[in-house]
């Protein structure tokens, strides 16, 4: 249903905004309650890529907070790509990186940056080429944009 919603195929334009949040709210709720950090995890990381998405970027924060609490790369990003075919978790680290840019904090933006390439990335199935290029596609960005 995110896609489609995503992507316009299940409301008005009008009421994309507010109905995209309210079902990710809603998946982030039932995720919680279910305690299956995997889940909650995937959940709290759609809820960061989609207030990023809408500019929102306090929020997305927020959300990637919430997500760093329960998500641990060794425990369960094998969990998440068997789950999920790729580890939307991991990749909400770039996504939060890109927040911190937008709101002119660069100093957080290059710290996920350097977290993302010495402790995230090697702990990734390199044969999974979605996942390696969405992690790595926002910092090579950030990095790029501050000389490195």
């Amino acid at each position: 249903m995110f896609f489609l919603l995503k992507y316009g195929v299940l409301c008005e334009p009008s009421e994309q905004v507010e109905t995209e949040l309210d079902l990710v709210a809603k998946f982030v709720r039932e995720t919680e309650i279910h305690g299956d950090p995997v889940h909650y995890g995937r959940a709290l990381a759609m809820q960061g890529e989609t207030c990023h998405r809408l500019g929102r970027f306090e929020s997305a924060i927020r959300s990637h907070m919430k997500l760093k609490e329960v998500y641990d790369v060794d425990k369960h990003s094998a969990l998440v790509v068997a789950s999920y075919a790729s580890d939307r978790c991991a990749q909400n680290f770039g996504c939060t990186a890109n927040c911190y840019m937008r709101l002119g904090q660069v100093d957080k933006a290059l710290e996920i940056a350097d977290h993302i390439e010495y402790i995230i990335m090697p702990k990734m199935d390199p044969k999974n080429v979605h996942n390696s290029a969405v992690m790595v596609f926002p910092i090579i960005w950030i990095l790029k944009d501050n000389g490195m």
